[in-house]
């Protein structure tokens, strides 16, 4: 029997104790379908939560790698780049050392001419002293 038709029929305390009835009925399916929204919600939320985690973690993993690979090339590069120094550094000291022994011969060519000169006999002038001739060194009376 509805709340509706007892209240027609004059039963007023019957008519509000079901609507009493009705309305904590309602309530408490009110209640229950909030608290399973409440279930669904925080479920996806929580599903939301993870995934999050998930791709974020990825990004870091994937950040890392970018890391990793960037570092790995600059590495190559230096290493690249000290190579070629060093390569360098070689073919210098090769081409000084050519350059080197090159002078060396030069001057040595230029030189060797005076090096060779004909041998003076020293001059034997009465009264002069020879500076060279040990023999003119001595004292002699006149």
């Amino acid at each position: 029997m509805g709340g509706d038709t007892l209240a027609k029929q004059g039963k007023y305390a019957d008519a509000q104790a079901t609507k009493l009835k009705a309305d904590q009925l309602e309530q408490w399916e009110k209640a229950k379908i909030e608290n399973e929204l409440q279930v669904v919600y925080a479920t996806k939320e929580l599903q939301m939560k993870k995934a999050q985690a998930r791709e974020l973690e990825a990004l870091r993993k994937r950040i890392q790698r970018g890391r990793d690979e960037h570092k790995e090339h600059w590495l190559n590069g230096a290493q690249r780049l000290m190579q070629s120094h060093r390569n360098m550094l070689a073919d210098l000291r090769t081409k000084q050392n050519i350059e080197q022994g090159r002078v060396t011969q030069q001057v040595k060519a230029e030189l060797s001419p005076a090096v060779v000169k004909p041998h003076r006999p020293p001059s034997k002038v009465p009264g002069k002293l020879n500076t060279r001739d040990p023999s003119s060194m001595s004292y002699r009376s006149h």
